[in-house]
């Protein structure tokens, strides 16, 4: 059973031993990114319970706005975190994600203004898609 869990390095050497050699300013972004995530996924599942977003649309359209806010501060973090990471190779795919994550809150806020619900609803999915 021992030998199933992976040996990662934060598991193997101090326990987050890179977090104090980070800057102020790294670990702000970090937790300010965390936190607005928090938003994020909180928001999200009241988004898309059918029996809260078909039955509330005043509380729906509050808590959308929050999401919408809550992702674009998640995505501003990141867009500074991705050059400063120490894994080269996920940074395309993780730029990748996250301007796509940026296009689909976007489009999706544009849909709703344009009234086509079902435009945003499927957009609305694809951004907590790459949210996720």
């Amino acid at each position: 059973m021992y030998k199933l869990i992976p040996k990662y390095k934060y598991l193997s050497d101090d326990t987050l031993k890179h977090w104090g050699s980070n800057t102020t300013f790294d670990n702000s972004i970090f937790a300010l990114h965390i936190f607005a995530g928090i938003f994020v996924y909180c928001t999200a599942l009241l988004q898309f319970t059918p029996s809260i977003r078909n039955k509330f649309i005043s509380f729906h359209r509050k808590t959308g706005k929050l999401y919408i806010l809550s992702s674009l501060l998640c995505i501003t973090t990141l867009y500074v975190m991705i050059p400063r990471t120490w894994c080269i190779a996920c940074r395309p795919s993780q730029l990748i994600v996250t301007s796509l994550w940026l296009l689909f809150v976007a489009l999706a806020f544009y849909f709703v203004k344009q009234r086509k619900i079902l435009l945003h609803k499927r957009m609305m999915i694809s951004s907590f898609i790459c949210a996720a």
